[in-house]
């Protein structure tokens, strides 16, 4: 299709959405196109006015927003929260830490669900196809089991929020699955540092029972950090990954503010847990906080070295500035290893 041909149905779309910016339906066309050619292919003048226009003067559904601001800013680099869209989900992500990593596993579980049914579809082929299938199944088995094979609080507008989100940048195949490995982490992350911002507030009260609750779950939610990137290295190759820099260097995972402030998040908890005084009766829940957030931190630590290994799987070895990756990269690598062959075993005796 045309460059002409697509900003006249872009066009059209758009007179539909400005008419009723609260019917799905008529927003669906429009990100069926970008799925299908990327948010960059819309970047005429025109259709960014156009949504520009709507945003402004209308009062859109939350995901039907999220849409137009892509489109608002199409040619642009969007930045990291707007590229990966999860902000729609972050009201799933508050409130008793049980919920939150229920929801958590389940928002991850539909994700993973989404990914793979593009997969059979072929809307991209893994780059090592059998693995990837592997990972995926075991991927959502973890999320269903830790979700209780049931939705719990999360419930979804409409899949059309679940669509919304994946707004690729570019026309190029595999990345859906760098959006999604992205929305995956953005989901985990947000919610593990909403628990130790809990955790931190309960502990300077000197409420330790309370925020051994928040550390308990801000553990369990920790421990899915990791898994998704699986999910990269065996569906997105690294031609596909090259030829998607020019449209997707600034929304990477190292823009995301919440690995950082995790870690910093951390860090405060063990400190008032070392040093704070605690009365004798607390001593226990004390050690107890302690032992759970070291393997917090570990798990951080792993998810840290598999990124740094990824990144150096994709970007290459001996390239200006990764020679700090490199010392790191060894621990990443044996990570995934381990975990393939733990695939392996689990699939030979299923």
């Amino acid at each position: 299709m045309s460059d002409e041909a697509i900003d006249r149905d872009i066009s059209r779309i758009m007179r539909k959405v400005a008419a009723d910016p609260n019917d799905e339906a008529m927003c669906e066309p429009l990100v069926d196109l970008i799925i299908e050619g990327g948010v960059h292919k819309l970047h005429s003048t025109a259709n960014c006015l156009q949504a520009a226009e709507i945003l402004s003067n209308r009062h859109p559904l939350p995901a039907i927003r999220h849409v137009l601001l892509r489109v608002s800013i199409a040619g642009e680099q969007p930045p990291y929260d707007i590229y990966t869209g999860v902000k729609l989900f972050r009201r799933f992500l508050s409130g008793h830490p049980r919920e939150v990593y229920r929801n958590t596993a389940y928002l991850m579980r539909l994700l993973s669900e989404d990914l793979i049914e593009r997969a059979h579809a072929q809307h991209f082929v893994p780059c090592d196809s059998e693995r990837f299938a592997l990972a995926a199944k075991d991927f959502w088995r973890r999320c269903a089991e830790a979700s209780c094979s049931a939705a719990p609080h999360v419930l979804l507008r409409s899949n059309f929020e679940l669509k919304a989100i994946l707004l690729p940048e570019s026309s190029i195949r595999g990345e859906i699955v760098f959006m999604r490995v992205l929305q995956m982490q953005d989901v985990t992350f947000a919610a593990a540092l909403g628990m130790a911002k809990a955790a931190n507030r309960w502990i300077r009260f000197s409420e330790a029972s309370s925020a051994l609750t928040y550390i308990d779950f801000l553990e369990r939610t920790s421990s899915h950090f990791a898994a998704p990137l699986r999910l990269l290295l065996r569906g997105l190759g690294t031609g596909d990954w090259r030829a998607l820099r020019d449209f997707i260097e600034y929304p990477s995972a190292i823009q995301s503010p919440h690995p950082g402030e995790l870690s910093m998040s951390l860090k405060q908890i063990e400190r008032y847990l070392t040093h704070k005084r605690w009365q004798s009766r607390d001593s226990a829940t004390v050690e107890l906080c302690k032992q759970k957030l070291e393997r917090a931190a570990k798990n951080l630590e792993a998810w840290t070295k598999a990124h740094t290994a990824i990144a150096l799987h994709f970007n290459g070895r001996g390239l200006p500035g990764t020679d700090w990756m490199e010392e790191q990269t060894l621990a990443g690598t044996a990570l995934f290893q381990r975990q393939d062959a733990e695939l392996d075993h689990y699939s030979d005796t299923q």
